[in-house]
Formats: C-alpha cells, sequence, structure tokens
C-alpha cells in the first residue's frame, strides 16, 4: 500500500508504542481452528503453555 493508502486506512505508523493486557486471574480464552479443534490460549489470567 501507498503512503497515502495507509493513512486512509487509519493505519498507525508510529515508532513508539506500549502494550499492556487487560484481564482478571481467572480469565479464559479459548480459540477454535477452522477444522473445529478447540486450543487453549488464555488459561487462569496467564498465557497457556
Amino acid at each position: 500500500m501507498s503512503k497515502d493508502d495507509l493513512v486512509a486506512a487509519g493505519v498507525n505508523d508510529s515508532l513508539v508504542h506500549e502494550d499492556f493486557m487487560i484481564g482478571t486471574a481467572d480469565l479464559e480464552i479459548i480459540g477454535i481452528t477452522a477444522g473445529g479443534e478447540e486450543i487453549t490460549i488464555f488459561k487462569n489470567g496467564n498465557f497457556s503453555k
């Protein structure tokens, strides 16, 4: 994409940013693949291993 296209799409091209997580100690996130398999992503508030 051109610079103008990126700006029109609202892309943030900042060199500096901060990441932060919002959640709870009991947060669980389970993803489902296209094949229907469940994959635990977050368990007990942390990324699963």
